[in-house]
């Protein structure tokens, strides 16, 4: 199996990433171990880069969220539970916040400030 980035010209192969003509003995383009090749890795490398620079501008934006002005005491008027049935004072004692992302289940939502919960009624 030829390398993808191999056109073959006659005696000699056009290498699409660097679009000039390589020498099939001294470059693996047409066999099987293409994937040592030093252009195949540097292009490679350079997609999973792209790919990568990708799924970090698809993270969507937190919208604002207006701050609360009259909050209750710590604990009081929650819709969240800790892990022994009480009502937490912050999302990270809460069972329902998934630490990992920031995420409040029962709001079904991103949250800004885990330390001040967004579920008061």
């Amino acid at each position: 199996m030829p390398c993808p980035y191999a056109e073959r010209r006659g005696a000699l192969v056009l290498c699409k990433v660097t679009g000039k003509t390589v020498n099939p003995i001294a470059y693996p383009c047409l066999g099987t171990k293409y994937h040592a090749c030093p252009y195949y890795i540097q292009k490679q490398e350079q997609a999973r880069a792209e790919a990568a620079a990708g799924k970090a501008e698809a993270k969507p934006a937190r919208p604002p969220q207006a701050p609360s002005a009259a909050r209750p005491a710590a604990g009081h008027g929650l819709l969240g539970l800790t892990r022994l049935g009480g009502l937490p004072s912050t999302c990270r004692e809460c069972i329902f916040y998934i630490k990992i992302r920031d995420w409040c289940l029962i709001l079904g939502s991103d949250l800004e400030d885990p330390d001040t919960p967004a579920c008061i009624r």
